[in-house]
C-alpha cells in the first residue's frame, strides 16, 4: 500500500493525435515523419518520409529507363494526359495509361482476377438489358 504513494503515473497521451499510419507501409509513426500538407488529415501527406522517398527513387528510375509515352492511352486509346503504369510487385514499367485507366485498375488491385469480376459483373446486367 506504501508503495502506491511512491508510484508516479505518466500522463496517457493519445498517440492517435500525435501519430498517423503510412498509407504505403502501413507503419504507425510521429507526425513529424510526414510531410506537411494542407488538405490531408492531420495537416499531413499520407506516405511518410521515407516512402515517399523511395518512390520519388523508383520514379526517377523509372523514367530513365522507359521509352516516350505515344499519344493515346494503352489501355482505352483516348488521347489524354498519360501517366507511367508500373507492376508494384516487381517495380516494371507496364506503359503509359490515362488517369482513369490507372485508377480503375488500382481499385481492381491491379489483377487479371479483379478485371475479370468487374467485366462478369457487367456482361450480366448487360445480357439483362439494364445498361
Amino acid at each position: 500500500m506504501q508503495l502506491e504513494l511512491f508510484c508516479i503515473e505518466k500522463p496517457k497521451i493519445d498517440l492517435s493525435e500525435h501519430t498517423k499510419e503510412c498509407k504505403c507501409c502501413n507503419e504507425v509513426k510521429p507526425l513529424d515523419s510526414f510531410r506537411k500538407q494542407f488538405g490531408y488529415a492531420k495537416g499531413r501527406y499520407h506516405v511518410c518520409r521515407k516512402c515517399f522517398n523511395e518512390q520519388q527513387n523508383l520514379r526517377r528510375h523509372l523514367k530513365k529507363n522507359v521509352p516516350l509515352p505515344p499519344k493515346n492511352c494503352e489501355c482505352c486509346g483516348k488521347e489524354s494526359k498519360l501517366g507511367l503504369d508500373h507492376c508494384h510487385e516487381t517495380k516494371q514499367f507496364r506503359g503509359w495509361l490515362c488517369t482513369n485507366c490507372n485508377v480503375g485498375m488500382g481499385k481492381l488491385q491491379d489483377s487479371v482476377e479483379g478485371i475479370k469480376k468487374a467485366l462478369a459483373y457487367l456482361e450480366r446486367y448487360n445480357k439483362k438489358g439494364r445498361i
